[in-house]
């Protein structure tokens, strides 16, 4: 049982694909992993649907968290610590250029702490900024990236093998053209160790994104909006994420996810994969 929130948090911290949470680990235990993060589908920076264009996001992450123990009176805490390299490709309809092509990086710094962590649940926080970044702030086609995030994640077990597992977050935006959003992330997950042989977790779940506040864009007002109005950027979707992680030994884990916008509206992608390699030590 006790192994159970190891696996689930660490399945949390990734299958929240949008948006960047921490990954979890034991008072004087040390987690590196390496992972990318594709963004597909459309990007829609506009209410008129001509606007729409093919969304290509490609993120490669390194991370790295250590645990300690009660810390600031917390049962559970971490330090976490992530750097990222992105390419975004250009936004562009017929002969019409609004961004060229792009490459970014950015390094993000977090703590994270349980308030309760026992067998069978677990509710817990996390605070982080992204202080450097370094790419075309105005473009839609970009990763989320915050100058402060905030969420809070919790888990119980439902009956053996069985847990529900909860996210919810809020980003500030990056400062400039991105919108401040609040994500929240519910669903389920099942543990197969006992077919596998090994630690072995599904997970799936419905997510919400809404931006808290928004933009607009002169150039694309200028191609796709009415003559003399002005488009409110403002993203709001739904949809399905499904993920699983697996245990290659004691120490290593391999993790994927898929996340699909359902309905409403987003400017940046509506397709996210990621995968992930870790290892404890």
């Amino acid at each position: 049982m006790k192994k159970f929130f190891i696996a689930a948090l660490l399945l949390s911290a990734y299958s929240h694909a949008f948006v960047s949470g921490p990954s979890s680990v034991n008072a004087g235990e040390n987690y590196v992993s390496i992972g990318t993060q594709t963004e597909r589908g459309k990007v829609e920076p506009n209410e008129n649907r001509s606007s729409f264009q093919d969304a290509q996001i490609d993120i490669y992450k390194l991370k790295y968290v250590r645990g300690f123990n009660e810390f600031l009176g917390l049962s559970r805490s971490n330090v976490f610590f992530e750097y990222g390299s992105f390419s975004s490709a250009k936004e562009q309809i017929g002969s019409t250029l609004f961004y060229e092509k792009d490459q970014g990086s950015y390094f993000t710094l977090g703590l994270s702490g349980d308030i309760v962590h026992d067998l069978d649940k677990q509710f817990g926080f996390y605070i982080q900024t992204t202080p450097s970044r370094s790419y075309n702030k105005n473009k839609f086609s970009n990763p989320r990236l915050d100058i402060f995030a905030l969420g809070l994640t919790s888990a119980f077990n439902v009956i053996e093998n069985f847990f529900q597992k909860n996210l919810i977050h809020f980003g500030s935006g990056d400062g400039s053209a991105q919108n401040s959003y609040l994500a929240i992330d519910t669903g389920f997950g099942y543990r197969l160790n006992h077919l596998a042989g090994r630690q072995f977790t599904v997970s799936g779940s419905l997510f919400l994104e809404a931006d808290t506040s928004e933009r607009k864009d002169a150039s694309y007002d200028a191609a796709f909006s009415p003559a003399g109005t002005q488009d409110r950027i403002r993203a709001f979707k739904h949809g399905t994420l499904i993920g699983a992680d697996i245990a290659i030994t004691n120490q290593m884990n391999f993790n994927i996810n898929y996340l699909q916008k359902l309905g409403g509206y987003d400017a940046r992608s509506t397709q996210i994969y990621t995968a992930n390699i870790g290892l404890k030590f």
